[in-house]
């Protein structure tokens, strides 16, 4: 009983270092699909305006009325 225990324990503690490390291991990181100059061309083919700067370094803004 006391030696299932342990194992469990055991079992517990290796897998949550399994996954610290698994988070740690300095991947590099993904880079993104479109760069920003794909993007504003996509947006002026569909007919918005490209608005450079804010969170995400520009965004494509189109007319409401539309």
């Amino acid at each position: 009983m006391v030696r299932q225990a342990l194992m469990n324990r055991a079992a517990l503690a290796l897998l949550s270092l399994l996954a610290v490390a698994g988070c740690a291991t300095g991947q590099t990181p993904i880079p993104p699909v479109y760069t920003l100059d794909e993007l504003r061309a996509q947006c002026e083919r569909h007919h918005g305006w490209w608005r450079p700067g804010g969170v995400r370094e520009g965004f494509c803004e189109f007319d409401s009325q539309m």
